[in-house]
Order: structure tokens, then C-alpha cells, then sequence
């Protein structure tokens, strides 16, 4: 599924798009120097999940993807001893998480993003594109693709609106489409 989007050759409403990326990564950190110049205390969240779902190809494209994915609420834990580390995820009570996003190769392992992760079900999103570039590639387990991508708040609703901050992602592929993608975020609300 995911060799058909190697080597793709961009269209100009793909160039549009990734320098509006650009424009929107400029106006969101001038709104950060703004809001620290006025003085403007930020809260932090720190937040880890675990998303899973599917990535399609979008209609008419052959270098674009649409995923949609899920994450329960969680609980991590990374425990370092005197074996190595070990670690669990393990449901815990609250809502979902939903993801959704727009992923435009922009070459054999590179990508651009741009999407929604919505928290809960009252409307608390926060929209996000990337920064600089994604990475996919192949993994030590050869049904996978294993890959990597850091995304900018380009900002939010709900308890989001204001927010700024980055998240990072590490995911997995398989050859059906299948997604199983790690978050974390720092985020900065205002």
C-alpha cells in the first residue's frame, strides 16, 4: 500500500499547502514571544497515549494518506531498575481520544501533516501541522514501517483555544494500513 506513494511529484496546491504550514508556524510563535512579553503565565499539560486505527488513501491522490485513529484513556509507566526498563499501558476510566489527519508525501520516506486530535466529547481540539518533515521508513519487523514526525499547535478549541506547544509521534505501519502511533505533547495553555 505505502510503496505506491514513493517518489511523488508535487503539485502546486501541495506547495501552497506547505507554505501556509510555514506562515502558521511563524504566526503561532509570534503569539508565543507576544504572550511573554505581556506577561501572560502559561499552564503546562504533559500528556502520552497510544493511538491505533487506519490509514487510507485519500481519493484521487497517489502521494496523500487520511488516517483515523483512537486513543482510551491511560495509564503509562516506565519503570528503570536494575534489569533495564520495563513498561506497561493499561486503560484507565475517562473518555477517548479521536485523531484525525491529512499525511502528502513529499518524497520516498518524507511527509508533511496536518490534522485534529479531539479530547473527549466536548470539543476540546487541538490542530496541529508539522514541523519540518516526517519520517517513514522500514522496521526491524518487515509487515511494519516504522515511523517519526514532530507536530507544532497551530492552535485549538474547547480548552485548547490559545494553546501552543509540540508533540511528538512514534508509529508503526502495516502493510493493510493498520496504525498503532505513540504521542507525547507538551502543551501550553493560556
Amino acid at each position: 500500500m505505502f510503496g505506491a506513494v514513493a517518489g511523488p511529484t508535487l503539485v502546486t496546491d501541495d506547495r501552497r499547502r506547505l507554505a501556509e504550514d510555514d506562515a502558521a508556524w511563524h504566526r503561532t510563535d509570534d503569539a508565543r514571544r507576544a504572550a511573554s512579553r505581556e506577561g501572560i503565565r502559561m499552564t503546562q499539560i504533559v500528556y502520552s497515549m497510544r493511538f491505533s486505527g487506519q490509514a487510507v488513501p485519500a481519493e484521487g491522490s497517489s502521494n496523500v494518506l487520511k488516517a483515523a485513529t483512537e486513543a482510551p484513556s491511560c495509564t503509562i509507566t516506565s519503570l528503570a531498575g536494575p534489569d533495564g526498563l520495563s513498561s506497561s499501558i493499561e486503560p484507565t476510566a475517562g473518555g477517548t481520544a479521536t485523531f484525525e489527519s491529512e499525511v502528502m508525501f513529499t518524497g520516498d520516506a518524507a511527509f508533511q501533516e496536518r490534522g485534529t486530535i479531539t479530547f473527549g466529547t466536548d470539543g476540546h481540539r487541538l490542530h496541529f501541522s508539522t514541523v519540518g518533515q516526517g519520517y517513514l521508513g522500514a522496521s526491524a519487523d518487515p509487515a511494519l514501517k516504522h515511523g517519526t514526525v514532530m507536530w507544532q499547535v497551530d492552535g485549538g478549541e474547547g480548552q485548547f483555544e490559545g494553546a501552543t506547544g509540540l508533540i511528538t509521534s512514534n508509529f508503526t505501519v502495516g502493510e493493510a494500513g493498520e496504525v498503532v502511533d505513540h504521542h507525547f505533547g507538551l502543551l501550553h495553555l493560556p
